[in-house]
């Protein structure tokens, strides 16, 4: 795979624009600088061909009811529902105070289950990681290239594939990678990524629900960014995929 040219962060301007975005959203101002650790990983990812973007979750709870200026695309009712209903923890409806990093790769339309992210850093990962039987295939997902994001369940992303990625970037715990969390999702395509919300595929999510289900959801024919569902943490699905995301500790 051919190496891009590393992104290069300046921790001042990354801070302004952060919190350019949370006066934005919210009204007010963001206080923890980006970490070095965090420059680090988007200059080692970018050389690599990764596309995580750095930015400041907010130390918010998201209730229904809020009226945060930058908030247009809200979590369909079904989300609220289940919090109630004490299927999903209602620290899922809440980004705590701190940076992260999430993929922005563009998640395409289905096609049939044979549907490719463009330009997937993450792709030889994978095809390894299927040889290895590390990734299963079921039957109903042998037509999946082995180079698909698609087909792959979320104990698989949070365990071999979390691993796997971590071997290969260094410098970050396997603990503080896995698919994005759906706030996380939702907040980051209010911000700046409506698109996320634009394909009629299904993305996975690293929230539980009940005892060994996690939420899926992102849909364009459900709802776009609204979009909440939940399947089993092992299944394959042939329409649903990943986007990675990195949590970082701040500085103090």
């Amino acid at each position: 795979m051919t190496e891009r040219a590393a992104v290069t962060l300046n921790p001042s301007e990354l801070l302004a624009g952060q919190t350019h975005n949370l006066e934005k959203f919210f009204g007010q101002e963001a206080l923890p600088e980006p970490p070095k650790e965090l420059l680090e990983f988007i200059e080692r990812t970018s050389e690599k061909g990764f596309t995580f973007e750095p930015y400041l979750e907010p130390g918010r709870q998201f209730p229904q009811d809020a009226q945060y200026p930058g908030w247009r695309v809200k979590p369909q009712q079904w989300f609220y529902d289940q919090i109630r209903q004490g299927n999903i923890s209602p620290d899922a409806a809440r980004l705590p105070l701190g940076w992260a990093a999430m993929e922005t790769i563009i998640r395409p339309n289905y096609d049939g289950g044979k549907q490719l992210y463009e330009n997937d850093a993450l792709a030889p990962i994978l095809e390894d990681l299927r040889k290895r039987g590390r990734i299963a295939v079921p039957d109903w997902c042998k037509h999946i290239p082995s180079i698909s994001r698609f087909g792959v369940s979320q104990k698989e992303i949070s365990g071999f594939v979390a691993s796997r990625f971590v071997d290969e970037i260094g410098k970050v715990h396997a603990q503080n990678v896995d698919a994005t969390t759906y706030m996380a999702f939702n907040y980051l395509g209010n911000i700046a990524h409506p698109e996320f919300g634009e394909a009629n595929t299904w993305e996975r999510f690293s929230d539980k629900f009940g005892g060994d289900r996690r939420l899926i959801g992102g849909s364009s024919g459900f709802g776009g960014l609204a979009h909440v569902d939940c399947r089993s943490s092992g299944a394959h699905l042939g329409g649903v995929g990943f986007r990675l995301r990195v949590v970082f500790p701040s500085n103090p």
